[in-house]
């Protein structure tokens, strides 16, 4: 086989440091990279790819701290989400990366509270009067 080169398959983490570094697009995702990019795994890579997108979607508008403000106060649909986002620190933090992570965070909440039950957690395994 003369001139035929066999490119190496990329593996699933290289995929992801592709993914990630493909959305280094502003200087405030470059930032989160630079102070979190040490703490991602394989399976945080994801969440923190969403994250970096949340925030080059945020910078684009030009005032990127308002701009989080208003996604902060965005995600609150109860006081129960204004209870969790103080117990998440985000009202003692300036850190913005940390304020998009909890309103991540209290998104996926809210997506698990409204998700409807499987069926196998709405019938029963065994029926009524069933002793086991």
């Amino acid at each position: 086989m003369t001139g035929e080169r066999s490119e190496p398959a990329l593996s699933k983490t290289d995929v992801l440091e592709l993914d990630i570094l493909a959305l280094l697009q502003t200087a405030e995702a470059n930032e989160a990279f630079d102070t979190y990019g040490p703490l991602i795994t394989t399976r945080t890579a994801p969440q923190f790819a969403d994250l970096l997108r949340m925030i080059n979607a945020l910078a684009a508008g030009g005032d990127f701290e308002s701009a989080i403000d208003a996604e902060v106060f965005a995600a609150v649909h109860s006081p129960v989400d204004i209870s969790r986002l103080e117990k998440f620190g985000v009202f003692a933090t300036s850190d913005p990366v940390l304020k998009l992570t909890a309103v991540q965070t209290l998104r996926t909440i809210h997506d698990a509270e409204t998700a409807p039950a499987s069926a196998e957690a709405q019938s029963p395994a065994f029926g009524p009067g069933d002793v086991r």
